[in-house]
């Protein structure tokens, strides 16, 4: 029975606190302005949005702020393809609501998960098992490993409709569905910025696995002695 405790424990805790730190990642570089800029220029959004360089740097200035609680109407004054207009329009404004409120579930997501890491590290000493804990903790990483792998090569074959599928399970309206002709949002953020996106996020997290096995692996080591 102590076994199992420290192993599930263990388990629990790399799942829950590798979670924790998926979207930590995520919503770090989502508040980080120089970062948008970056992965549009090497999407080429600058060259391909109509709009001035100091245009879309306030744009990108005004999304961050916008995610992150401000009051922001997304109302500013641009100019687009040479004519005048509102920074964003009623429905990209309307889409921004409904990303706003999917960051701040994330968040609270993330600090559950947290806790829950904390939690389970706990109760996997209860066990006084410390090989069953490093054995679930290698597990749940593994576990993990696989989700990621999956994704990677399912994103592989097509990223699009991943991307589409992945937008219809999050979003319970067609708000996402913007126009490029129009809509300043999508010609911002087009497929390649959220490849580079997912990218970075892939690259972070995946330094922050390995790290986890690792460690694991090591405590087995350490530990190998114990029954």
């Amino acid at each position: 029975m102590k076994r199992f405790v420290s192993y599930t424990g263990g388990a629990l805790t790399a799942l829950s606190g590798l979670l924790a730190a998926l979207l930590f990642i995520l919503l770090t570089l989502a508040n980080i302005p120089g970062f948008y800029m970056l992965a549009m220029e090497r999407a080429g959004v600058p060259s391909s949005a109509g709009v001035s360089q100091h245009d879309l740097s306030l744009a990108i200035i005004d999304i961050v702020e916008y995610l992150r609680g401000a009051d922001v109407t997304f109302d500013r004054e641009i100019i687009m393809d040479g004519e005048p207009r509102p920074e964003f329009g009623a429905r990209e404004r309307d889409h921004m609501k409904d990303v706003r409120a999917l960051f701040s579930l994330a968040l609270r997501v993330a600090f559950v998960s947290l806790a829950m890491c904390i939690i389970c590290a706990f109760i996997s000493r209860i066990g006084r098992n410390p090989r069953a804990a490093d054995w679930g903790a290698l597990s749940g990483t593994l576990l993990w490993v696989a989700v990621a792998i999956t994704i990677f090569i399912i994103s592989q074959s097509n990223f699009l409709n991943i991307f589409t599928e992945f937008h219809k399970i999050l979003f319970t309206n067609d708000l996402w569905q913007l126009d490029p002709r129009t809509d300043l949002l999508i010609r911002m953020m087009p497929t390649p910025f959220f490849i580079m996106f997912a990218a970075a996020i892939g690259g972070a997290w995946a330094i922050i696995i390995a790290a986890v096995l690792a460690t694991c692996i090591i405590q087995l080591g350490r530990n190998r002695y114990i029954k």
